[in-house]
């Protein structure tokens, strides 16, 4: 799986994010993320663990949601 490259992002990956992201089987096809944190680090990553899951993630914060566009360019 490519990792995210956080270093001088500020960002950190919690364990519980490290733990559901490993609990995630290649079965698992739609994933729902509220109220995503990190700027939705967790749910890119588990879109690339898998490229056939749906995933659905939904976040108030507008600096969250530019930072989770950044890391879907691969410019982060």
């Amino acid at each position: 799986m490519k990792e995210i490259n956080l270093k001088g992002t500020g960002l950190k990956v919690s364990p519980s994010e490290k733990k559901g992201i490993n609990l995630i089987k290649k079965s698992d096809k739609n994933i729902l993320g509220i109220g995503i944190s990190t700027g939705g680090f967790a749910e890119v990553q588990m879109s690339l663990k898998n490229k056939n899951e749906k995933i659905i993630a939904t976040t108030i914060d507008k600096k969250g949601l530019t930072d989770t566009k950044k890391y879907l360019k691969g410019s982060v």
